[in-house]
């Protein structure tokens, strides 16, 4: 009982101690050039906080399990917020309990605790410590992964707002490009791009990374597609069809990105590559005019499904034709048949369309038509 009376007069001695507050202020201050960086009236508070959970923990003769330092989790996000690494804020806190256990021992022996005791409670502290430390750990990497969602947040929108030139006004949108590293004077791409064989939109962003490794690589993912920025065209990336616009000084990304776009749209989802304007060249106007369509299929589609037999294998002639430059053996190759079975084919095109294949606009025409078709859109 006489022990029990001593202890409980030292943890009410400490409670009062003066010398737990500005001598530890200045050695923490002293041992650890980070904590300049935090006003005294916090590290006040901070230590104060700290000695109460170190004087619960003698009264209580147990160490709390992890959760329940919630001082731990406050005291690291404030010192995070001020700039502080995560070394520094677990040495000030051991820097706190050592000073307490240096008060302790002096005290104690001046109270007449015994030994066996004193070492009781000093083991108490540094048990303390240690779990206060791994919840300050604890902290450290939830508050990590929320400044890095944050952190992508801020980022995709200004990826968005740049490609798409809206969402923000103008000196917001000059600041967004300045942040994402974009030189005002240099020239960029935008893309974007479609996943084919069920490939993630994680892994296809990850593929992107890779091929383009050591290049600015700006991407953001959608629900079916990625978009970004980047340096230059990129060759061909497994897995993905590439819809690259011109390249363009940051102010005018938006415009490389509707075209971008189109060029998606055009080359469809089912070859993988990177399509630019200049690989797929006609063929940009073929989805985005319905006018022409119209008449390429009044002209040259209906006609071949209203005559008696399927339009099918004259179109199939026609395009083999086409792809292999106009020539009869290599189309009759392709489609595995006799050259007559080509040459008869496209004739009957001729009659039923009245239209000539050594005329250049019905080749023309041609070409266009035999693409929408692939595309769906006539």
């Amino acid at each position: 009982m006489v022990q029990e009376n001593r202890v409980a007069a030292l943890v009410d001695a400490l409670s009062r101690d003066e010398q737990l507050v500005e001598p530890v202020v200045r050695r923490v201050r002293s041992e650890i050039t980070s904590y300049a960086l935090v006003p005294t009236e916090q590290l006040v508070v901070s230590l104060g906080r700290n000695r109460e959970r170190a004087l619960r923990t003698l009264r209580e003769g147990a160490v709390p399990v992890e959760d329940e330092i919630w001082e731990a989790e406050r005291t690291t996000l404030e010192r995070l917020a001020a700039g502080l690494p995560i070394e520094d804020i677990m040495s000030g806190f051991r820097i706190s309990i050592a000073a307490i256990q240096d008060r302790l021992a002096e005290t104690a022996e001046e109270l007449g605790v015994e030994l066996a005791e004193i070492v009781r409670l000093t083991r108490l502290l540094w048990r303390l410590s240690d779990v206060f430390a791994a919840q300050a750990a604890k902290a450290y990497r939830a508050h990590a992964v929320a400044s890095a969602v944050a952190e992508q947040r801020v980022r995709d929108t200004w990826v968005s707002a740049v490609l798409t030139g809206s969402g923000l006004d103008d000196d917001a949108l000059d600041r967004a490009r300045a942040g994402l590293g974009l030189a005002p004077d240099a020239s960029y791409v935008a893309f974007s791009a479609k996943p084919v064989d069920e490939l993630s939109a994680a892994d296809a962003q990850a593929r992107i990374a890779e091929r383009l490794s050591g290049q600015l690589c700006l991407v953001i993912p959608g629900e079916e597609r990625l978009a970004g920025i980047l340096e230059a065209v990129p060759a061909d990336v497994d897995g993905l069809v590439l819809g690259v616009g011109p390249a363009v000084t940051p102010d005018r990304l938006a415009e490389s990105f509707e075209l971008a776009q189109r060029i998606l749209d055009t080359a469809g989802a089912e070859v993988p590559g990177t399509y630019t304007v200049g690989r797929l060249g006609w063929r940009l106007s073929v989805r985005h005019d319905p006018w022409l369509g119209e008449h390429l299929r009044s002209t040259y589609v209906e006609p071949l499904e209203t005559a008696r037999g399927h339009s099918g294998p004259i179109l199939d002639a026609l395009r083999a034709y086409l792809e292999n430059e106009r020539n009869l053996a290599s189309a009759a190759a392709v489609l595995h048949v006799h050259v007559n079975t080509v040459r008869y084919r496209l004739a009957r095109f001729e009659q039923l369309t009245g239209r000539s294949l050594a005329s250049t606009d019905t080749l023309v025409d041609l070409a266009h038509t035999l693409h929408a078709l692939e595309l769906g859109v006539l």
